[in-house]
């Protein structure tokens, strides 16, 4: 019980922290900071979604808040968690960017195909 209470206080204290602001505090300044941090790497790594998501008025937080705030524990299937996890703790918060990066590059295709669903339905709705 004492091993995993001092990993949960090192998730919690130092790799779910930007410059002592935690993730987990009452205003998640931690996690505002990296959501930016986030929001500017899909920008430039996954413009056309980036694009797209702002079209529609999705901010990238809405879809990334749960695998930074619960480290894709709900996420992903556990082996594929316990993967990044292992990464997690070799590397700090850098593999939970790239898992959601690659999530999200993965999902693109889908996600763009929508477009012209969603343009088609908006344009129908419009009449």
């Amino acid at each position: 019980a004492s091993v995993a209470f001092w990993l949960f206080c090192y998730i919690i204290e130092d790799i779910c922290c930007v410059d002592k602001q935690f993730y987990h505090s009452k205003a998640l300044e931690g996690w505002i900071i990296d959501q930016c941090v986030f929001t500017v790497m899909v920008e430039k790594m996954l413009p056309e979604l980036s694009r797209h998501l702002a079209d529609l008025q999705i901010p990238i937080s809405v879809i990334s808040d749960n695998w930074f705030l619960c480290l894709f524990v709900n996420s992903l299937p556990l082996r594929k968690t316990l993967r990044v996890w292992d990464l997690m703790f070799l590397e700090g918060i850098d593999p939970i960017f790239r898992g959601a990066l690659a999530i999200l590059t993965i999902k693109k295709e889908k996600s763009t195909e929508l477009r012209g669903r969603s343009s088609e339905t908006a344009k129908a709705h419009r009449g």
